[in-house]
């Protein structure tokens, strides 16, 4: 509703302007014509309008233009006077086409550009986001997490025994239970948090401004949500391996709290069956690594 009165009043806008013109084409007279001046407003509307108020403004200078002219040279045949409107038209029309035209490919190229800047930052099997787009997250996190004051917190997500169903059920089958692990991922985050893939069979999730014990709550959920994947693939025993880096004031090196939840996901690995969470305090040396009782799958 408010674009629609917004280009409501850019069109009384530019006929207001058309009429001007027409004024200022009566009053100068035959020997000053500013026909090419209607290219302004037409251009405008050509630019900020849809089609139809591009017709409008066209057919507004098209009168303008006529009215003028028909006041002022009488004495010419009428069939001059339609052939020189005639004209006016066409090249009105054709201004508004080439930059309506020249609109259309501007907003389609800048539409692939954004494509491909989406693609580029998206996994293309699970539609989550990739490592180059989670890094660029967690360091934006990472330093306001700093500034505020606030802690930081990332999961680590190991699949076990993935590659028994490819083996088993094919690779398609492999795919698919990706893309569903990553579903429920996504749909098992709040939408402060992001869920990405790192590769292969390996998933990451930063959750903002949660504590180590709601970590370890989601640690245990994103578990559960493969053994609901793993029922689909019996006799693999696809399981999950959770390693959770829990920073309380956060530095700004992503780098390495990406390596301490993966080293949390390993130590999670070796025992099985666990959500490993390491809680790193303000000293950077004081690590404390909590290993809760194994959950049920």
């Amino acid at each position: 509703m408010q674009r629609s009165l917004k280009n409501l009043a850019a069109l009384a806008v530019l006929l207001g302007c058309v009429a001007a013109l027409g004024y200022i084409d009566y009053v100068t007279g035959t020997e000053i014509r500013s026909a090419v001046f209607y290219v302004v407003p037409i251009a405008g509307a050509a630019w900020l309008l849809s089609r139809r108020h591009v017709v409008i403004v066209v057919l507004a200078s098209g009168l303008a233009w006529a009215l003028a002219q028909y006041y002022e040279e009488e004495w010419l045949p009428f069939w001059i006077l339609a052939w020189n409107e005639f004209a006016a038209l066409v090249i009105f029309a054709l201004v508004g086409a080439l930059v309506s035209g020249f609109k259309r490919e501007r907003d389609r190229a800048r539409g692939l550009l954004e494509r491909e800047r989406e693609m580029a930052r998206t996994d293309p099997l699970t539609g989550l986001a990739n490592s180059r787009a989670f890094r660029e997250r967690l360091q934006t996190d990472a330093d306001r997490a700093l500034r505020d004051g606030q802690p930081l917190c990332l999961l680590y997500l190991d699949l076990d025994n993935f590659k028994k169903v490819n083996d088993r059920y094919g690779h398609g089958a492999g795919d698919e239970a990706l893309r569903a692990i990553a579903q429920a991922m996504r749909a098992g985050l709040r939408a402060t948090d992001m869920a990405a893939r790192m590769g292969g069979d390996e998933f990451v999730a930063l959750l903002w401004r949660a504590s180590a014990a709601e970590a370890h709550e989601v640690g245990e959920r994103m578990r559960q949500v493969v053994a609901g994947v793993a029922a689909k693939y019996p006799q693999c025993g696809l399981d999950a391996s959770v390693g959770i880096a829990w920073f309380e004031s956060p530095s700004a090196d992503i780098d390495r709290k990406i390596n301490r939840a993966d080293e949390a996901m390993y130590e999670a690995k070796q025992q099985k069956g666990r959500v490993v969470v390491v809680s790193i305090a303000r000293d950077p040396g004081e690590v404390s690594t909590q290993s809760p009782q194994p959950a049920s799958a």
